[in-house]
């Protein structure tokens, strides 16, 4: 470390004073040294393991209205419902008891889940930690079955299909899943656009907006030493993104409020649990 601090003495004592170009240069230099002693002080104090993974906690929002109702929920947003709220309040403190604490949060840009990250970090006992909202982790949109049934929208998938909607819902989750966007997205195709506020995306194009936010993510964890972090997302979303890290991974329905972990090593991503409730029943 003396190397930075002595080179941070040599710089000003060789920037002479009364001279205010070479004083704004010698403030900046004195931040970008100081920059270097930070980064490297964390690194060699420990702070920072190069060798532990990256966690990424993938959570899913707390109940909200429309949930409650089985309507279908993709850009378009409802509140928390008081159940909602309560679970995501026991999933912060049961986190806080299995002594997990995050780096860095991210947060779709939907309220409910912007809501839910607020009420997991002030039972977390990490209310001051920022919160990253980021729209490429919203849920997907349904396009002209926003705010209709769930059932109306996978049976209309089954017609489409020729086979009844016991027989769709036999198949494999995720599978289904990409299936239903991307016939959405079809179906909308061929719609007038005054008929609908945004068309439905595709399974691909949900896949690589939130695929791109991941990146990001890895990319800032890896420049600021950031080893747990938690990402509030929705359903929908957590399956694409969770499939196509791993298409062999057994997919299943999302809860409201569970965790998915998913770690981050030299390039490779790894999904250690999936819909995983045991935080919330840690924290009762």
């Amino acid at each position: 470390m003396g190397k930075y601090e002595n080179l941070a003495k040599e710089i000003v004592m060789n920037v002479g004073g009364g001279d205010f170009l070479k004083l704004s240069k010698l403030f900046i230099l004195i931040g970008a040294v100081m920059f270097l002693v930070v980064g490297c002080n964390q690194v060699e104090n420990g702070n920072v393991d190069p060798d532990e993974p990256i966690t990424l906690y993938f959570t899913r929002h707390g109940r909200t209205m429309l949930n409650t109702m089985d309507i279908s929920q993709g850009w378009i947003d409802s509140p928390l419902t008081p159940e909602g709220i309560e679970v995501a309040e026991k999933l912060g403190s049961g986190l806080e008891k299995s002594g997990i604490h995050f780096d860095q949060v991210y947060s779709s840009d939907s309220g409910r889940a912007y809501e839910t990250a607020e009420l997991i970090l002030n039972n977390n006992g990490q209310n001051d930690l920022l919160i990253t909202r980021d729209k490429r982790l919203r849920e997907a949109n349904f396009g002209s079955f926003e705010a209709k049934p769930n059932m109306e929208m996978l049976q209309a998938v089954a017609d489409q299909k020729g086979v009844t909607l016991e027989e769709f819902l036999g198949g494999s989750f995720a599978d289904g899943v990409n299936e239903v966007q991307n016939f959405l997205y079809e179906m909308d195709q061929n719609k007038d656009a005054s008929e609908m506020g945004w068309p439905a995306e595709s399974a691909d194009m949900v896949k690589e907006r939130l695929l791109e936010a991941i990146d990001d993510i890895i990319e800032v964890a890896m420049e600021d030493g950031s080893r747990h972090i938690l990402i509030v997302s929705h359903g929908n979303s957590i399956i694409k993104t969770l499939s196509a890290l791993d298409p062999d991974a057994d997919i299943t329905l999302i809860d409201n409020a569970s965790v998915s972990q998913v770690t981050y090593q030299d390039g490779e991503f790894t999904i250690q649990s999936i819909n995983d409730l045991s935080y919330i029943e840690l924290g009762n």
